[in-house]
């Protein structure tokens, strides 16, 4: 199941594509969930610029997601966790800093690193500051990875697209994950 909050309301999404609202209790509000459900465009995987993304490799990877991420997120940096978990499936990271603070430049310090998985991970899981950023780093790619974000409506983070090109908005626990990824074609 995923998680995400806005609007005041937490929101769920099951792997069976089921999406409530809940406010402060039992309270549904299932058309405005499905609106959100079936609102959300496909994504056409196939055309991600997966080289301005930062490859996570699990077991042998064979399997694929993208995950837009903050560095600032506590939900991304609980969805790292998770998915340390789920084996066979690289995770490409596209770096979206849109939460307040410091994001702009924690991103462009783990982008300017010379190892980006390795300064990802020490941050998002151990919460290692990456190394300053030399001036001369090239960290357009973030300039990009906000444009395709907005670009394709993305609010949220962390937004996981699946090759299908099905979204999942916030923070799924690995088995829902697995789960999803089983039922990809």
């Amino acid at each position: 199941m995923a998680w995400w909050a806005g609007l005041g309301l937490v929101w769920t999404l099951t792997a069976a594509g089921e999406t409530s609202v809940v406010s402060g209790g039992e309270a549904a509000w299932p058309e405005f969930g499905q609106e959100r459900s079936a609102g959300a465009e496909r994504v056409d995987f196939s055309r991600l610029p997966l080289e301005r993304a930062i490859a996570m490799v699990h077991g042998a990877g064979a399997r694929k997601i993208v995950s837009f991420e903050d560095p600032n997120c506590a939900y991304c940096k609980k969805l790292m966790r998770e998915l340390e978990a789920v084996d066979d499936v690289t995770v490409y990271v596209f770096l979206y800093p849109i939460l307040e603070g410091d994001s702009w430049e924690k991103s462009r310090q783990i982008w300017c690193a010379p190892d980006r998985a390795r300064a990802w991970r020490a941050w998002m899981l151990e919460g290692k500051e990456p190394a300053s950023a030399s001036p001369g780093c090239d960290a357009s790619a973030l300039e990009h990875n906000l444009a395709l974000g907005r670009r394709l409506g993305i609010s949220v983070v962390p937004t996981i697209v699946l090759p299908s090109g099905r979204r999942i908005p916030g923070l799924i626990r690995a088995p829902d994950l697995m789960d999803f990824l089983s039922r990809e074609r």
